[in-house]
């Protein structure tokens, strides 16, 4: 373990040559593997309330972590490698680091994308799955496409300050909860420059990479497999178009919960009782 936070430890994980950073909330040491995996742009405080809850009620049988994934906050972000293959090899990485035991999946996101693509391709090292309004399975259009990573990009800067950053986060969704914890995981996500100028800590190379890849249904063809017990968050303040992009994963993954919830896509942040509570009923049942 590396330095400690007010609320999670740094570590590092070597996947085949790629350093992955994580967050330790804590948690039974030996415990079930429980792996937190965050959206495009986004990092491993994503969970900064999230992760602690899930400590406090089910730490004596789990360990709770969250990763940067690769490209992303502090992990390494290689010239190439960005196709999903390669960033289930790091979770894969990170779980054997834990002892390698069957994982339960939080992905958020892209990371409840990522997380059944895990399920579904290597599936005796998943336990279960919980997926926070997850990214759609796929773009209906290239346009669909190209407007969603343009407004990721404009996200990574640069901006003049950290607060010009945290200014540009509230405005593109202000009905958010944009309290302490959600801030905090903003500027996990930024470096400043020599110059004094604010960016991403996700270089556009790598969104761009990202964007090239995801244009292939992969996800798709892997859902009849997938055969564990799945949660599956939606927020109903979406319309119907994009709730309907969350609903397929349980149309398509057989014995899918849905819990609606009245909060922005940060379900985890807007939501943190409410999410921290069904996930701990989704692991005792």
């Amino acid at each position: 373990m590396g330095r400690t936070t007010e609320l999670a430890a740094d570590f590092w994980v070597d996947s085949e040559g790629v350093r992955i950073h994580g967050l330790d909330w804590g948690g039974a040491a030996g415990g079930t593997p429980l792996i937190m995996l965050h959206g495009v742009g986004g990092n491993a405080m994503a969970f900064n309330m999230l992760g602690p809850r899930l400590v406090a009620a089910v730490g004596d049988a789990y360990r709770v972590v969250s990763i940067d994934q690769r490209g992303g906050g502090d992990s390494d972000k290689p010239a190439a490698g960005y196709e999903q293959e390669f960033f289930g090899r790091d979770v894969l990485a990170v779980q054997q680091a834990m002892g390698g035991g069957p994982a339960v999946l939080v992905g958020h996101s892209r990371g409840g994308w990522l997380a059944p693509y895990i399920a579904g391709t290597w599936p005796a090292r998943v336990r279960s799955l919980v997926l926070i309004d997850p990214a759609r399975m796929t773009y209906e259009s290239p346009q669909a496409q190209e407007a969603f990573y343009s407004r990721v990009r404009a996200g990574l800067g640069p901006f003049a300050s950290e607060q010009a950053a945290l200014d540009h986060a509230v405005a593109s969704t202000p009905d958010a909860y944009w309290g302490p914890e959600r801030q905090a995981s903003v500027l996990a996500g930024l470096y400043r420059a020599f110059d004094g100028t604010v960016f991403g800590k996700m270089p556009r190379r790598v969104l761009d990479e990202l964007e090239r890849v995801r244009g292939d249904d992969v996800l798709r063809p892997l859902t009849s497999s997938i055969d564990v017990p799945t949660l599956l968050f939606v927020s109903s303040r979406s319309d119907a178009h994009r709730q309907g992009q969350k609903l397929e994963y349980a149309e398509r993954i057989a014995g899918t919960t849905v819990v609606m919830l009245d909060g922005t896509h940060s379900l985890q942040h807007d939501c943190a009782d409410d999410v921290a509570a069904r996930v701990v009923e989704h692991l005792r049942a």
